[in-house]
Parts: C-alpha cells; structure tokens; sequence
C-alpha cells in the first residue's frame, strides 16, 4: 500500500512539473496586456468612474493603481498592447 502511496505521488508530482502553469501572464497571449477598471454597482445615483489601471508586462509581473480586474462592483476593459518576445532574445549581427 505504501508502495502505491509513493508511486502516486512521484506520478502526481511530475503532472505537476511539466503541466504549464497559466497565472493571468501576458505571455499566454503574446502580448502585454492593460486593464481600466471601472466601477459599476446598481446603486442610486448610478457611478460608473475609473476605479484602477492595470498593465501585465510579458514576463507576468502586474503594476498599476486601484481596484483589480474582477473585484466586487466592477467591469474591465482589456487592451492588447505590445508583442512580447518568445523566448531568450537573440540580438541579430549584421
């Protein structure tokens, strides 16, 4: 039983290993990505006013100010930006 315990969890930690993980990068689309939040709660009167911007750069890391994409009371706006390099980048010599 040991035997089985051990050989699942060596089996489970490889999928882990080689499965690609997926954390909101850019890089997953290819390109950088900029996110205008904007607040937009059925409230009386009605306020729908930029609550935070957000860029992903391609190497996934977030900057930005204010209220997250997907955060309680609010829509997002998505804009592509620029393309990312794939891979190491390998300066061409003429």
């Amino acid at each position: 039983m040991k035997k089985r315990i051990i050989q699942a969890a060596v089996v489970l930690a490889l999928i882990m290993m080689v499965a690609p993980g997926h954390n909101g990068k850019a890089l997953a689309n290819f390109r950088e990505i900029h996110y205008d939040v904007y607040y937009n709660c059925i409230i009386s009167p009605p306020y729908y006013g930029l609550v935070g911007q957000w860029d992903v750069d391609c190497d996934g890391n977030w900057s930005g100010w204010g209220w997250m994409p997907g955060d309680n009371c609010t829509r997002t706006e998505t804009t592509l930006g620029a393309r990312c390099e794939i891979g190491p980048y390998e300066p061409q010599y003429p």
